[in-house]
């Protein structure tokens, strides 16, 4: 199942009369690793659980970082940049917030013993939210009319010769 269980690798939907759709793997949360920082649910639950929203990065690093991954560099990325004040007009009882990337158990060594923990108190709404930052924003149950709030929709690639300089190359305008 595409929704519950892990994706080492991408899925392509085809349907005719339109472009494949291409769903993206979960090469970094392994059902063993996410097990271990797991509380209170299960991989598959956590699988269904995030595949059920809908995220975005908070800050162009860490698109970066995320594009420039050993698994994602030199593959071509669609990037859908939206207004967040229009975003939260529209969602904000939707939209919870993350203090982690809650789609990775990698981790770095020399900062911390193992892959943060999450489970149901990762994504937490607005007023409740108490972290000094903010990884992830995410809207829950998806979002109908996302070119309401989009402001640009483009093709990037991260080109990587070392993990420490990354070049990154806007391929293309998409929208609008």
């Amino acid at each position: 199942n595409i929704e519950s269980e892990w994706r080492p690798n991408k899925i392509t939907i085809c349907c005719d009369g339109l472009e494949n759709a291409v769903i993206r793997d979960q090469i970094p949360m392994p059902p063993d690793a996410l097990g271990k920082c797991l509380v209170g649910m299960t991989p598959n639950e956590w699988y269904k659980s995030i595949n059920s929203r809908i995220f975005f990065w908070t800050t162009w690093k860490s698109l970066e970082i995320f594009i420039s991954a050993k698994e994602y560099k030199n593959n071509p990325h669609v990037v859908i940049t939206v207004d967040t004040r229009r975003l939260l007009e529209r969602y904000a009882d939707l939209v919870t917030l993350s203090s982690i990337n809650s789609g990775s158990t990698y981790y770095d060594p020399e900062r911390y013993s193992g892959p943060k923990s999450r489970g149901s108190r990762t994504f937490q709404t607005i007023g409740d939210y108490s972290f000094p930052y903010i990884t992830e924003l995410v809207v829950e149950e998806g979002i109908k009319d996302i070119a309401t709030v989009t402001i640009s929709v483009e093709r990037w690639i991260a080109h990587r010769v070392n993990y420490n300089k990354p070049t990154f190359e806007k391929l293309a305008n998409i929208w609008p």
